[in-house]
């Protein structure tokens, strides 16, 4: 009764649209209602659309066990791996999952390892036995366990202990870390010895592993850069505890000693420098050799670590080469650059540079060689050349700031120096030219156009600096100009003016110093000029031509320079076919007129060539039309059906 309920049950269902299962236990039958139902049925239906009908479902619809299960302990951790089963079931594999328990058969704990064929348990506990079986899933549900393998977490060792006596040598681009062995291992023998490294005492982090060496030589350091160490010992297992914290600073030779001077005195030549990068290892001294010639520096003397020293027992007005070299616990470093001073004499001729600008004149100076200490220095100026006067007397300094200069005109400069010995050797001659703002334009003139104003002009005087740009204002009244714009030319063209307006332009040179005075025009843009009228076009074989009359102009419009014609086919955009920069044409001839419709405009070029707005309205052009008639006679010929076909040619022709 059972089974024929539920076929009854199966077709209502159908009707309905509905899905149903139908099995050997009890079922969920989705009703159209949204209420579910149990029921005890014999075999398993889906139902969509149609009725499909499947077997029971059995073992072999789920994926077979996996096989060659491996377990890989660990201290707290087991690397399972496994193969995937020989048979999936009805459908692919969709999950692994993997059992443990410290009981076998128990499988309490499990987790998924996806479709991947390995899984890692961890946080396990030392020394400790686990049983581990695997089992696949698919669509249809979970497979049968493998066969439960067991494996033992490896037991607890010892750390093993610190080296001992760990020291750094240092050298240039190394610090080399040595240590004695750990006493104890831990249990195991050692796997090796880590080194850690930080540039912060107390931030070690992993630098090598030596393996069983007793020392490490690090080449991965910055000369002068302290770093910090401790070494561990591994047993495989176990990082043992730190080493005591050491410090290498790994150094190399002195760089060269910088900035250096040399001070003339009697018999004497102090020498001062300024202390250069010692290497990473304090500077003990300093080596300075000299001579009287660049090519025999057979004197020496040994400084301590100063930065000045006194050559002493020198002759007078001679000179003198030398170069100095720094000493620190790597050796000497490279020695400087030759040096040459004379003895007591007259000072020598400073080197001079100028610089200029707006209405100033910079000059500056080298400090020349001297016998004596340089007390100041004599200044020289005047605005020919070879004809230079005292001008200013200054005490010691390298510089002079000429402000009392006239802009624009050439001023010429030399220097001496004065010491307790006299007054030295005056410098090269030198030109400078201090600059003003531009000068005002003189000739600004505003043409007037058709909606435009065009300014132009001549630049003016660029007050000794390059004129780079200029700056364009308009407005109503001279009050309350803006500036319009920028130019580097030296016209413009004011495409914004309003027909009849009165306008005040001004225009200003721009240089390095600044804008210059404002120079001021006015000027009215005029109206365009008036637009052509009565405009014809008539077909004149395979040409068209176009005629148009032109009304009187007045003082407030713009001239005719000449005029443009347009053409527009018909269904198509309009193109220019023609320019004509005679202001007295009349007409114009198409001599690639369409044969279908067009139409035609004319409008007015500006005296400048540019177009005017002033277009005419459009006037067209009929097309030529041919037309063929075919008059169709069907005339029965025998019993073939065979027919007459007359054709009759029609042809118009019109003119417009």
């Amino acid at each position: 009764m059972k089974k024929i309920a539920a076929l009854v049950l199966a077709a209502a269902l159908l009707i309905s649209g509905a899905s149903f299962v139908i099995g050997s236990s009890p079922m969920l039958l989705d009703d159209p209602s949204g209420a579910s139902t149990m029921e005890d049925l014999d075999s398993l239906f889906r139902v969509g659309s149609s009725i499909m009908a499947s077997e029971i479902t059995e073992t072999g619809d789920l994926p077979s066990e996996p096989y060659n299960v491996n377990l890989s302990p660990s201290g707290t951790a087991i690397q399972v791996t496994w193969n995937a089963p020989n048979n999936t079931g009805i459908s692919p594999i969709t999950e692994y999952r993997v059992f443990w328990d410290l009981i076998p058969g128990a499988r309490t704990y499990s987790a998924s390892a996806g479709t991947s064929l390995a899984y890692s348990i961890t946080g396990l506990a030392e020394g400790t036995t686990y049983f581990v079986s695997v089992a696949a899933l698919n669509a249809v549900g979970q497979g049968p366990f493998s066969s439960e393998v067991l494996g033992q977490t490896a037991a607890r060792l010892g750390e093993p202990s610190a080296p001992m006596v760990v020291t750094v040598v240092s050298g240039p681009g190394f610090n080399q870390v040595s240590w004695s062995a750990s006493t104890d291992t831990g249990g195991i023998p050692l796997t090796g010895y880590l080194v850690y490294r930080s540039d912060t005492p107390g931030g070690e982090v992993l630098l090598a592993d030596t393996g069983l060496n007793l020392s490490y030589n690090d080449t991965s350091v910055v000369n002068g850069q302290t770093y910090y160490y401790i070494v561990k010992a591994s047993n495989g297992i176990y990082e043992g505890a730190s080493s005591n914290e050491v410090q290498g600073t790994p150094h190399t030779t002195p760089s060269v000693p910088e900035q250096i001077q040399a001070a003339p005195g009697l018999k004497n030549i102090t020498v001062s420098w300024v202390a250069p990068y010692d290497g990473g290892s304090t500077i003990d001294g300093y080596l300075l050799e000299y001579g009287t010639s660049v090519d025999d520096l057979s004197h020496s003397a040994l400084t301590g670590n100063v930065t000045e020293y006194t050559l002493s027992g020198l002759f007078d007005g001679t000179f003198y080469s030398f170069k100095i070299s720094a000493h620190n616990s790597a050796g000497f470093g490279q020695p400087s650059t030759i040096f040459q001073e004379r003895t007591f004499g007259p000072p020598a001729a400073p080197i001079v540079a100028v610089a200029s600008g707006l209405s100033f004149v910079n000059i500056t100076w080298s400090v020349p060689p001297s016998d004596a200490p340089i007390t100041g220095y004599k200044i020289f100026r005047g605005t020919i050349s070879g004809a230079l006067e005292a001008y200013a007397t200054v005490n010691d300094t390298s510089f002079f700031n000429d402000t009392m200069v006239t802009s624009g005109q050439d001023h010429f400069y030399a220097v001496a120096a004065l010491s307790d010995a006299g007054e030295g050797a005056m410098s090269d001659e030198i030109i400078a030219h201090p600059t003003s703002l531009p000068a005002v334009i003189t000739d600004l003139l505003g043409q007037a156009g058709p909606m435009s104003v065009t300014l132009s002009w001549t630049p003016p005087a660029d007050g000794g600096s390059a004129i780079t740009a200029y700056n364009v204002y308009r407005g109503t009244e001279a009050g309350s100009l803006i500036r319009l714009t920028t130019v580097t030319g030296v016209t413009y063209k004011d495409t914004s003016a309003v027909p009849g307006t009165a306008y005040v332009y001004a225009v200003s040179a721009v240089n390095a110093n600044g804008e210059g005075e404002r120079s001021t025009v006015m000027a009215t843009s005029l109206y365009p000029p008036p637009m052509p009228t009565d405009v014809r076009v008539m077909r004149n074989g395979d040409s068209a031509v176009i005629t148009w009359s032109m009304p009187e102009g007045n003082s407030s419009s713009g001239e005719v320079g000449g005029f443009v014609i347009y053409r527009a086919v018909a269904g198509g955009h309009e193109e220019t076919i023609g320019l004509i920069t005679d202001s007295g044409a009349r007409s114009f001839t198409d001599n690639d007129a369409p044969t279908g419709s067009s139409s035609y405009r004319v409008g007015v070029l500006n005296m400048d060539s540019s177009i005017s707005p002033s277009v005419s309205g459009s006037v067209v052009l009929e097309g030529t039309e041919s037309g063929l008639n075919v008059i169709l006679i069907l005339l029965p010929m025998g019993l073939g059906g065979a027919f007459l076909l007359i054709f009759l040619l029609r042809r118009k022709h019109n003119m417009v």
